[in-house]
């Protein structure tokens, strides 16, 4: 009886030992791991960065990702916006032209709300902010929620110009990107009426811009 209940209070103490050893092993290999994901990050060049940060998002859909950037970031001590390609590109412009949508969310989600706010007016090279970029491609839901994130900001986001002009409703119509030119006339709500006049270096509006490619969709969108 002695025994049996010597055993009754030891088991507990056993399974607690090896289950703690258990939980310092599973820390230990996720520490292990992110280590490993943080060194396969070139954050000495913008297209390195983006494209090895698609592939950790491609295996990885989950917090070790988020975790290894954090850690490769703070290692660096840089930001997301210090990080371009040679086109002055930030990793956000670079996931809303290539249309990752996971990738763009998950960028916007380990920001704060200062630098959030510096990712979606964030220019390249050519002064192109992310609409610009969600513009060029059609990427309905990113322009979605580049302009929700903008919040009142919005109107001065819509009514960012390029190097050559453009605002994101140019370059919409001259792509024929009848969708976002729809997102940008919901957004811009009052403020829409004077965008359409607007014009770029070569003196084409928005409208010009459509009729030129014959893009019945955007012209349509517009009025």
């Amino acid at each position: 009886m002695i025994k049996k209940h010597l055993l009754l209070c030891v088991f507990p103490i056993i399974t607690f030992m090896f289950g703690a050893s258990s939980l310092c092993s599973d820390s230990d290999s996720y520490k292990a791991e992110i280590a490993e994901l943080v060194d396969r990050l070139d954050y000495t060049n913008g297209t390195n960065f983006y494209y090895e940060l698609t592939q950790l998002y491609k295996e990885y859909e989950d917090d070790r990702c988020i975790d290894a950037i954090k850690i490769a970031l703070a290692k660096a001590g840089k930001s997301l916006l210090e990080i371009t390609d040679k086109y002055g590109n930030s990793p956000f412009h670079l996931a809303v032209l290539n249309r990752n949508v996971g990738l763009a969310n998950l960028i916007l989600s380990i920001s704060d709300e200062c630098e959030q706010r510096k990712l979606l007016f964030a220019r390249n090279f050519h002064k192109m902010t992310p609409l610009h970029s969600a513009a060029i491609c059609g990427n309905a839901e990113l322009a979605k929620e580049i302009l929700q994130r903008a919040d009142f900001r919005r109107f001065r986001l819509i009514y960012m110009r390029d190097i050559y002009q453009n605002t994101a409703l140019h370059l919409a119509c001259y792509f024929d990107q009848a969708n976002i030119v729809k997102i940008i006339r919901e957004f811009a709500n009052d403020a829409y009426q004077n965008l359409p006049g607007l014009k770029n270096n070569k003196k084409m509006t928005a409208m010009q811009n459509a009729e030129q490619g014959n893009f019945a969709e955007c012209i349509v969108a517009l009025n």
